[in-house]
This record gives C-alpha cells, sequence and structure tokens, in this order.
C-alpha cells in the first residue's frame, strides 16, 4: 500500500512540538472539520488532551496547504478498531502557503508512503477511512 501522508504536529504539555505523519485513510476533512483517527496510546492523541490547539500540514498540487486546528469537543472511541479515537478537529485557518518570487527552494512533490502489511490491516485501514467520512 502507498499514497499520500499529511504531517500532524502537536505541542506537548511542556511545550515541546511532536511531528506524526498520518497516511491517507487516517484523516478526512468535512467543511470546516477535519477528523483524525488516533491510536489512544499515542502522544499525539495526549498531546491534543492536554493542549487543544495543533496544525496540519498537506500537499495538493505541490502546494503546502496549512491547517490551524482546534480540537473540538471530545474524542471518542473508533467501531472498526477500539485502539483508535476519532478526533474532530475544527478548521480554524486554512490556507495554500505562497512561494515567494525570491525562493530558490520549494516542494516538488508530496509526503509519499509505502506500507507492507496483511491484506486485513489494509482492509481495517479502508474501513476506518469510511467511518472518518461519515
Amino acid at each position: 500500500m502507498e499514497g499520500e501522508a499529511a504531517l500532524l504536529t502537536t505541542l506537548s504539555p511542556e511545550g515541546f512540538p511532536h511531528h506524526s505523519f498520518l497516511s491517507e485513510d487516517e484523516w478526512a476533512e468535512a467543511g470546516a472539520i477535519l477528523r483524525i483517527a488516533l491510536l489512544r496510546e499515542s502522544r499525539s492523541f495526549r498531546n491534543l488532551r492536554f493542549r487543544r490547539l495543533a496544525s496540519f500540514l498537506t500537499v495538493a498540487d505541490g502546494q503546502p496547504v496549512i491547517y490551524q486546528i482546534k480540537r473540538a469537543g471530545r474524542a471518542c472511541p473508533l467501531r472498526t478498531d477500539p485502539t483508535r479515537a476519532r478526533v474532530c478537529l475544527e478548521i480554524v485557518t486554512k490556507f495554500a502557503a505562497p512561494r515567494l518570487p525570491t525562493e530558490n527552494a520549494h516542494l516538488t512533490g508530496s509526503f509519499s508512503y509505502e506500507r507492507s502489511e496483511p491484506r486485513e490491516k489494509s482492509e481495517l485501514r479502508m474501513k476506518i477511512r469510511e467511518e472518518l467520512s461519515q
């Protein structure tokens, strides 16, 4: 399995940034809400429980898209995978990062990933994606 990934950045209680990659089956955007599936034991999940604010970065057509997000409500376990939580985040701002005329470097692609896993795991990921999209 391979695809596009996004970067979630949260802050620890001590104020240190923590970055995690989310594959395209672990997040869905619906209007002003971004839904993500996080392992309930992950550092990202703990950080979002402590600090409601985070950032999210994707790449669309070679252009970085930056989200400033805020946890909206309580997380709940996913029906398809109880080890993960469905976290709803309000999109506070979303913008394409401008490319300045003086920039010599820019993104030429996206965050790509390749994963080797059993078919059952891939099927579970697709069910998670469906649940997040509802």
